[in-house]
C-alpha cells in the first residue's frame, strides 16, 4: 500500500513551483552577490587602512637626513669621482655656482656661514657671515 501511494506522488511538485522557481533563484543569486560585494569592499578597506598605517610607521621610523648626514655622504665620495660626474653630466660650472650663490643668499637670517666656506665659495669676500 505504501508503495502504491509513493509511486503516485513521486513526480508531483507543489502548485506554482516552476512559475516561482526563477524568482527564487534570482533572489538567492542577488543575495549572494550582495554579500560577496560587501566582503570584497571590506577587504579593500582593510587593505587600504593597513597600507596607510604601514606608510605612516615607515615614515615615522625613518630618520630625516640632516645636513651632517649629507656632508658625511659627500665626504665619502672621492673628488675625482665628483669631477668625472660633473664633466659627464649636463651641469655647467655656472649652474653649480648659481645654485651655491642662491643657497647662500637665501639662507635664514640666524644661519651663519663660516668664513672659510664663504671664502671658498666667493673668493675675495671680506665678511665672515651673511
Amino acid at each position: 500500500m505504501f508503495e502504491e501511494q509513493h509511486d503516485n506522488d513521486i513526480f508531483k511538485v507543489p502548485d506554482g513551483y516552476f512559475e516561482n522557481l526563477p524568482g527564487v533563484i534570482n533572489e538567492r543569486v542577488v543575495a549572494a552577490t550582495a554579500v560577496r560585494r560587501r566582503f570584497i569592499k571590506s577587504v579593500y578597506a582593510y587593505a587600504a587602512a593597513a597600507v596607510l598605517i604601514l606608510l605612516v610607521l615607515v615614515r615615522l621610523n625613518r630618520p630625516a637626513m640632516t645636513a651632517q648626514d649629507a656632508e658625511t655622504i659627500l665626504a665619502s665620495i672621492e673628488t675625482e669621482e665628483l669631477i668625472n660626474y660633473l664633466e659627464e653630466s649636463d651641469i655647467s660650472v655656472e649652474d653649480v655656482l648659481s645654485e651655491a650663490a642662491d643657497e647662500i643668499f637665501n639662507a635664514e637670517a640666524d644661519e651663519q656661514i663660516p668664513a672659510d666656506v664663504m671664502e671658498e665659495l666667493i673668493p675675495g669676500s671680506e665678511t665672515d657671515t651673511l
